[in-house]
């Protein structure tokens, strides 16, 4: 596989991931004119109830086709253990504004704007009668967020942008800018974290922009730390499946 096939590899399926994400965000209002008419069915009521499971599929394909591609290691115990414990250290930060808004009335405005709010509105399974049919309609949610999307982002974001964010840096050894595909795994360069972190904010809401800096930053360190793609993949899964938990259990369904 040549340096523009694999490149293909490591982008595609986030970039297919997140125009389909837009695509969804962009039908908002139309969608709003079928969720006022509960007579109609659910997959005309609630497109995205079946939007989001083809978006699954669609990019999970691209992770599979693409799976040799991919450099996956065999982390020791020491290193998954860190990985899941750097998940759940992530994932707090991220969920700990919006627990302080469930339990705090009117918090001052800047706290606000930087994510300290209830997140009620989003993502909801109950639009669905049958027991059954919400069951499953969350087990794509968490397949979607578990697996798929922290294969999809952890390839590019840390095992992409940063070896390109390396590749660019001045301060860079000569042969890390002649191919990037011989750039190690976790190279440490602050253009490299700059590059990848801010990248992984501006894809999510600016509520989340605060929490991103600080999960995305701990993801960046586990990588340096533990030189292992496997591991980074680990961190947001374990993280992604905490969230939804703790979004099952508050009804706040705007953090999915």
């Amino acid at each position: 596989m040549n340096s523009n096939q694999r490149t293909l590899a490591y982008v595609l399926p986030l970039v297919v991931f997140m125009v389909l994400s837009q695509i969804i965000l962009g039908l908002g209002d139309w969608l709003g004119w079928f969720r006022a008419h509960p007579s109609l069915p659910w997959y005309q009521q609630a497109p995205e109830h079946w939007i989001y499971p083809l978006q699954t599929l669609i990019a999970g394909y691209l992770v599979w086709h693409f799976r040799r591609a991919y450099q996956f290691d065999k982390p020791s115990l020491k290193v998954w253990l860190l990985a899941i414990i750097t998940g759940a250290i992530g994932i707090s930060a991220w969920l700990l504004p919006n627990y302080i808004a469930t339990q705090v009335e009117d918090l001052p405005v800047w706290l606000v704007s930087i994510g300290f709010k209830q997140r009620l509105e989003g993502f909801d399974a109950t639009v669905f009668d049958s027991a059954s049919a919400q069951i499953m309609t969350y087990v794509w949610r968490f397949f979607r967020a578990v697996i798929v999307v922290s294969f999809v982002e952890e390839i590019c974001w840390r095992g992409y942008v940063m070896r390109l964010g390396v590749s660019l840096d001045k301060k860079s050894p000569i042969e890390y800018k002649n191919e990037l595909w011989s750039i190690p795994f976790g190279t440490h360069s602050w253009l490299a974290y700059l590059i990848s972190t801010g990248a992984f904010i501006l894809v999510h809401q600016p509520a989340d922009w605060l929490a991103a800096l600080i999960y995305g930053s701990l993801m960046y360190w586990l990588a340096i730390k533990t030189k292992s793609l496997t591991a980074c993949v680990m961190m947001h899964a374990v993280a992604n499946l905490l969230m939804g938990t703790y979004i099952l259990q508050t009804g706040q369904n705007g953090l999915w």
